[in-house]
């Protein structure tokens, strides 16, 4: 193999360098006005307004709307109540 001639294909020359910024300012540049452009008509379009339905439903109805038959917790012989214990110590790091 001729490594003079693989030297010579991938040299970058100064007009490669140019085309290769110039590209770059044209896609900052693009990027730049669709920007400008989503914000120009994010601000011109109406906001939408909210819409509240008065009409509530008859026909669905939750497992815990009939009856509050959850279990309550009931205080356990020998325990004391939070208020009453000593605060425990808390370490900071």
């Amino acid at each position: 193999m001729n490594r003079q001639g693989l030297v010579q294909a991938a040299a970058v020359t100064p007009q490669h360098i140019q085309k290769g910024l110039f590209v770059m300012l044209a896609v900052i540049v693009t990027l730049l006005v669709c920007q400008q452009y989503q914000r120009w008509v994010d601000a011109h379009t109406p906001e939408p307004v909210a819409f509240h339905s008065t009409h509530t439903q008859q026909h669905f109805s939750p497992a815990l709307a009939q009856a509050d038959t959850r279990p309550t917790l009931q205080q356990v012989e020998g325990t004391a109540p939070e208020q009453d214990q000593p605060a425990q110590p808390h370490w900071t790091f």
